[in-house]
């Protein structure tokens, strides 16, 4: 981007600044996607149209336009149902539940988790299973729920610990520092686990 002027000097001017160069930028991703939506949607490459609603959804829950972000998903979600791909269903349902929980309703958001927590336990992926207990913990700890939080990332942590993968327990640990720090219980967030 070229400036035609130089940039403001004041700090209140140059966050006007940097707040006008983030919309357009902004509007030119939104702008970008929806081109590539047109083009994927003309070609009938369905998958790629899915992908492109879940990026726009994205994209908006990102931006705390949370409406926005629920009817993109919504349409990401209606499109992996056509394709038949429990997979990428249970993915919908976890970015609605992501969505939700952002813009602070719990209860939908949880309800989201759990239905992308059955599909991945049916599917018995239990690297997706376990980051929605994650999702869950967070959720929980967000709403102020903390012994749910706590029941939800041991759950995570326990398939963690079975999948072996030292850097997912970290953050499994990490976790529930985090919850318990919230909850104000601050000697079992710095125990040593």
């Amino acid at each position: 981007m070229r400036y035609i002027v130089d940039p403001p000097k004041s700090p209140l001017k140059r966050g006007t600044l940097n707040y006008c160069i983030l919309l357009q930028h902004k509007a030119l991703y939104i702008a970008h996607h929806q081109q590539s939506l047109e083009l994927y949607e003309h070609l009938d490459k369905q998958q790629d149209v899915a992908n492109l609603w879940y990026w726009l959804a994205d994209c908006y829950r990102n931006w705390g336009q949370y409406e926005k972000a629920i009817e993109c998903e919504h349409k990401d979600l209606a499109v992996r149902q056509q394709l038949d791909n429990p997979s990428d269903i249970a993915l919908a349902y976890y970015q609605l539940g992501r969505i939700y929980q952002d813009w602070g309703k719990y209860e939908n958001a949880i309800a989201h988790y759990q239905q992308s927590l059955e599909l991945n336990e049916q599917l018995d992926k239990q690297d997706n299973v376990a980051s929605v207990w994650y999702g869950l913990a967070d959720c929980y700890r967000d709403w102020g729920h903390y012994e749910q939080a706590i029941e939800c990332e041991q759950k995570d942590l326990a398939i963690r610990q079975q999948l072996d993968d030292p850097s997912d327990i970290a953050n499994a640990y990490n976790q529930l520092g985090r919850i318990y720090q919230d909850w104000g219980k601050y000697e079992e967030a710095i125990a040593p686990w």
